[in-house]
């Protein structure tokens, strides 16, 4: 059995990252996939460095919820908006407070999949820039997982997906959708 974590790197209610990784969890539970954990990013609470690092003896229910969701999976999905064309603050925050041996269960033995998702044409950088400080991170610490070269640029989101995740017609990001999640639940 897959099982998958959706790891949301906007805090904001009701984004457009939110409802795309609805749209995520509806295509895994159309395909019989149950074990889907999507920690609730409104609830963010990660430190930036500034203000200290994260212990894994103190994580609070927000920390507990991605350092589980993401150890207990197969494949991981980070998402994040496109803010002045590179990754939101909020998820390289995450790679950079999670990314050590102290949290290594983390980073082995998983598939890292990546989408940028954007209200126009974009998405494409943040994508390509979390591929790229997450195999850093991997490679760096030796850890055995796969950082997918395959992306998806969720363009025009709002127009596509509605609020709960589901499509509102456009054939061809559905297609998009669904090859890029084919592509990452078929190579484990």
């Amino acid at each position: 059995m897959t099982k998958v974590a959706i790891i949301i790197g906007s805090s904001r209610e009701s984004s457009n990252t939110a409802r795309f990784a609805k749209a995520i969890k509806l295509n895994l539970e159309a395909r019989e996939i149950s074990h889907i954990r999507t920690p609730d990013s409104t609830q963010y609470d990660i430190p930036f460095l500034n203000k200290g690092g994260l212990s894994i003896e103190t994580l609070t229910t927000y920390q507990t919820d991605v350092y589980e969701a993401v150890i207990q999976a197969d494949v991981v999905f980070f998402l994040s908006p496109e803010y002045n064309w590179t990754m939101s603050a909020e998820i390289l925050n995450l790679f950079h407070q999670f990314g050590s041996k102290g949290f290594s269960k983390m980073w082995e033995g998983k598939t890292f999949a990546f989408a940028g998702v954007s209200t126009g044409r974009g998405g494409k950088m943040p994508a390509i820039d979390m591929s790229r400080v997450v195999g850093k991170l991997v490679g760096f610490f030796g850890f055995k997982s796969l950082i997918s070269p395959k992306i998806f640029e969720s363009h025009h989101t709002a127009k596509a997906l509605d609020a709960n995740g589901a499509s509102l017609g456009n054939e061809e990001y559905d297609k998009g959708l669904d090859e890029f999640i084919d592509y990452h639940i078929n190579k484990i």
